[in-house]
């Protein structure tokens, strides 16, 4: 598994709705946790990661979860970009 699979997942996620595009950005947020503890210096996992993380903050803000956009954020925060 690599960033190609969070991609991949990311891509799939914009074909879906509701729920199916929230579980399915879920499913590529653990994906790119898991693949960032591994090699937290891959930056093309770590790009992965982001932009997952922001989908999903975009999701949440569309459906008005403030509090859950906030939590993503703060992950996206904590993002090592270096």
């Amino acid at each position: 598994m690599d960033s190609r699979d969070i991609f991949d997942l990311r891509n799939e996620a914009k074909e879906l709705n509701g729920n199916d595009k929230f579980n399915k950005l879920k499913e590529a947020l653990s994906l790119a946790i898991k693949l960032n503890k591994e090699d937290e210096y891959d930056e093309w996992v770590i790009r992965a990661y982001a932009w997952v993380a922001v989908d999903i903050c975009k999701y949440l803000v569309s459906i008005e979860d403030f509090d859950g956009a906030t939590k993503i954020y703060e992950v996206i925060e904590s993002i090592n970009f270096n």
